[in-house]
């Protein structure tokens, strides 16, 4: 026994000096959980499971669950910060709203069995050695097939497309600290989403005046059938009330959209 804790001691005084401590927590979601999520359980069973979603997509058919958990302590001069462990879940229903099945991911980011892709969990800061927790504003992607298919800008019969993207200085700094800035938008009576710099959103409506607000600022777009329009938002600067709202032409819009990914309807 003293032999153990004698190479305990060297093996913890080891990693102080060299500016880490592992940390043993549970994994963020418990397999006796994961176990008890079959297909056919119905929304108010998976709530007591896991707890209301986090993040809701596709109309109520897609819910998602995302935790944290520290696993290393890194040492640096009079404080320390944790490196953590990052997991998410994936949950889609059927018609009857019944559990259809589940996809369960380690890792920040990463793409499900469906090909809808998290880019952003948006995580909530976290007091230390608490998990920190995914959110509505989470960026979650479409599926290729659907990105594709929104490159090649063609509206509905009848009605108007409109592309949407935005960029911000303040995603710039967020990204220096591993962080992210979204924008909160809202197009006429569609249910709010929430965009970062990789993506975009296409919305479609019959002809008629639309109108898109992010917080206070707002601008209109009279929607002609058969044509698209692309709308670029921007903060130039670190002054949140500095909202810009510019309708770009075409090519500009088209080379702009094509750096980015679809973003799945809320």
């Amino acid at each position: 026994m003293f032999h153990i804790l004698s190479r305990t001691f060297v093996l913890l005084t080891s990693l102080v000096q060299f500016g880490c401590i592992p940390l043993f927590f549970d994994e963020p979601f418990q397999k006796s959980d994961l176990d008890s999520l079959v297909p056919g359980l119905d929304q108010q069973s998976i709530k007591e499971i896991l707890g209301e979603p986090q993040a809701i997509r596709a109309g109520g058919k897609l819910w998602f669950y995302g935790k944290t958990r520290p696993v290393v302590l890194i040492i640096i001069p009079e404080t320390g910060v944790t490196a953590d462990d990052y997991n998410w879940i994936e949950l889609t229903f059927d018609d009857a709203d019944n559990l259809a099945s589940f996809d369960v991911h380690e890792g920040k980011t990463g793409c499900t069995q469906s090909g809808n892709c998290l880019l952003w969990g948006a995580w909530t800061d976290a007091v230390q050695w608490e998990s920190q927790i995914m959110t509505d504003s989470a960026i979650i992607a479409a599926p290729d097939k659907q990105d594709s298919d929104a490159k090649r800008f063609l509206p509905k019969h009848d009605m108007c497309s409109i592309y949407i993207y935005f960029d911000s200085l303040h995603s710039t700094i967020a990204r220096g600290f591993l962080k992210d800035y979204e924008a909160q938008i809202l197009v006429t009576d569609n249910p709010t989403f929430f965009l970062n710099r990789d993506s975009y959103l296409r919305v479609e409506s019959l002809p008629g005046n639309i109108s898109v607000k992010v917080g206070h600022a707002e601008t209109g777009y009279v929607c002609e059938a058969d044509k698209i329009g692309f709308l670029f938002i921007h903060q130039p600067s670190l002054d949140f009330s500095d909202l810009y709202f510019n309708w770009v032409d075409q090519s500009t819009g088209h080379k702009a959209i094509s750096k980015r990914r679809l973003l799945l309807a809320p």
